[in-house]
C-alpha cells in the first residue's frame, strides 16, 4: 500500500508530465487516505486551474490553506490561481 507522501510524490511527477487525470486520481487517493492534510488540496487546486476550473481551484486552494495555514505552498497555489484569473 502506498503512503500518503508516495501518492503526493507520484501526483507531482504525473502533473509535471501533463498527465493530469492520473495526477488527480493519485491526489484523490491521498485525500481519501488523510483528508486532514492540506498539501493534496493545494496541488489539486493548481491542476484544476490549468483545466480552466477556476471556481473549483479556488475552493480547493482555500481548503488547503484552512488545513495547513503554516504551509507556504498553500498560499502560493492560491496566488497562482488568482493571478491567472486576472489575465
Amino acid at each position: 500500500m502506498q503512503s500518503y507522501q508516495n501518492r503526493i510524490d507520484r501526483a507531482q511527477l504525473l502533473w509535471s508530465q501533463e498527465r493530469h487525470d492520473l495526477a488527480e486520481d493519485s491526489l484523490q487517493q491521498a485525500i481519501a487516505e488523510d483528508p486532514a492534510r492540506g498539501i493534496a488540496y493545494s496541488i489539486l487546486s493548481l491542476i484544476k486551474s490549468e483545466q480552466k476550473q477556476s471556481d473549483t481551484a479556488k475552493e480547493l486552494a482555500a481548503r488547503g490553506i484552512a488545513l495547513a495555514p503554516a504551509e507556504s505552498y498553500a498560499y502560493y497555489a492560491l496566488s497562482v490561481i488568482l493571478a491567472k484569473q486576472k489575465k
